[in-house]
Parts: structure tokens; C-alpha cells; sequence
């Protein structure tokens, strides 16, 4: 998460502490490198543990020891595509940032043109915010990276990620065929391309603190709580240059993210 923090209190003294860090992106178990029984840790899959198991671990990783390997297989005469789906029961998992994409390595050897498919959507109380989706039909008979655009349809900041893997046919979806396989590891979200958000910075200018960051930076929306725990981010009003006027009165703790 390419996200800058900066935290005003104040202290005895008068003195305003300024606290800067930052937090790292992580897609829940998105290195596949934990398995309970016959299902990878924080994802929904369409094994049916004893019955079949079109999604199994695999040493063949990118990164890490492991990585979820899918193939479509026969289970009583019927093809079964690879599933997975982000949430031990597929309802996503939770979030609180405006991720741009989901970045992640994939291998594939497909039949009769199956893709490799990729779907995310990114919700606030129930509606999408975002959605982008990626699927491919070339073989990869390495590890090849591979990166998610979300598109946008709402300013809201999403509340829960939903993200789904499948092998799926090349005409109607469901008309897949028996010994397609992927491999997909390294999962992640991201906030742009790479490069380091900006630093927040406090300052005291007679009564007032000044919260501000590089004015030939742009892109980025500065937001405020309360408290940490639990958190309440709202997007601060009254920016202009990229500097906003606190009130050193109360604690509060300031974020910039990306617009």
C-alpha cells in the first residue's frame, strides 16, 4: 500500500509529534504458501476435499516455497474447471485503500484455446466501486508476470476485494477443456506503478499546524481519523497547494492516497 502517514498530538509541552511510515499491500495468502487440508489458507476453491481437487499446492513456485497449481479435471465424465476465489467462503476479504492494480505471476499450458482468467472487484457497502479483469489464451511455460488494471466508477474508497482465478473456455466461459493447466503465485495489490508516495510533513505556524506535502506532486488526496483503532478515514476538506490548516487542539492522524 503506497500510502504516507503522518500523526499530529499535543503534547504537554505544546509540542506537536510528527510520525511518518509506511505500509506494505498484501493480497491474503497470495504466495499460496499455506494449505489447510485439501484448500489453500484464506481462499475458497472448487476442491471438494476426498472428492476431487482441481487446485492443488505446488513446489513449482515463483516466489516462496509454494504456489496453487490448477488444472481442469473429470469428475464423473464431467469437466471441472481450477476456481479460486479470494475469502474462505469466496466473500472477499477487507480493504480500506484505492488500489490500482493487482499484479501476480502466472504459468499456462492450455487446450483447444482455453484462457487463463483473472477477475477483480473492489465494493463499498455492497456496490462496486471497481472492477478490471484480465484473461489470456497464450501458453506460458514460465513464470510471466502479470498486471491488473482496476477502472473506477465511483470517488468512494472501497470497503472489500474480490478476486477470482479460473481457467475458462474460449467462447462461453464454462466450455473448458480436460488437461488445461495454470499456476499462479505472488499475488499483490498496488497503488500505481512503483514509485514512492510523497512524504507528509507538521508544521507549527503561530497557532496553527500545517500539514502539507511536495507541491509539484499530484495525484494524491490527504485524509484524516480520529484514531487509529478503529479507524475512520475521511477525506480532508479545505486543501489548497497541497497543504491543509489543522486544528492543534485534537489528535489526529493524516494519510495521503492516491486520487
Amino acid at each position: 500500500m503506497n500510502t504516507s502517514f503522518a500523526r499530529t498530538a499535543r503534547l504537554s509541552a505544546g509540542v506537536v509529534l510528527a510520525l511518518q511510515c509506511r505500509l506494505a499491500a498484501q493480497v491474503p495468502n497470495g504466495g499460496f504458501e499455506n494449505w489447510t487440508d485439501c484448500q489453500p489458507d484464506d481462499w475458497a476453491s472448487s476442491n471438494v476435499c476426498g472428492l476431487m481437487a482441481p487446485v492443488t499446492k505446488s513446489p513449482a513456485a515463483d516466489t516462496g516455497a509454494f504456489a496453487a497449481r490448477g488444472e481442469v479435471v473429470s469428475f464423473f465424465g464431467q469437466p471441472i474447471q481450477p476456481l479460486l476465489q479470494i475469502g474462505t467462503t469466496g466473500e472477499g476479504v477487507p480493504i480500506s485503500q484505492r488500489y490500482l492494480t493487482l499484479r501476480g505471476s502466472y504459468k499456462f499450458s492450455p487446450v483447444g484455446g482455453d484462457r487463463f482468467a483473472v477477475n477483480v472487484a473492489l465494493i463499498k457497502a455492497g456496490s462496486v466501486v471497481a472492477q478490471g479483469a484480465f484473461a489470456n489464451p497464450a501458453a506460458a511455460g514460465t513464470y510471466t508476470p502479470f498486471s491488473l488494471t482496476l477502472n473506477y466508477v465511483s470517488p468512494d474508497v472501497p470497503d472489500t476485494a474480490e478476486i477470482q482465478i479460473q481457467i475458462v473456455g474460449p467462447v462461453t466461459g464454462p466450455d473448458f477443456h480436460l488437461g488445461s493447466v495454470m499456476f499462479v503465485d505472488s499475488l499483490e495489490f498496488a497503488t500505481g506503478g512503483g514509485a514512492q508516495p510523497p512524504n507528509l510533513s507538521i508544521q507549527r505556524v503561530g497557532g496553527s499546524i500545517v500539514v502539507s506535502w511536495p507541491p509539484d506532486v499530484t495525484g494524491y488526496v490527504l485524509q484524516s481519523t480520529p484514531s487509529l483503532n478503529p479507524t475512520a478515514w475521511n477525506t480532508v476538506s479545505g486543501v489548497a497547494n497541497n497543504s491543509h490548516v489543522a486544528v492543534p487542539s485534537t489528535t489526529a492522524y493524516f494519510r495521503l492516497i492516491k486520487g
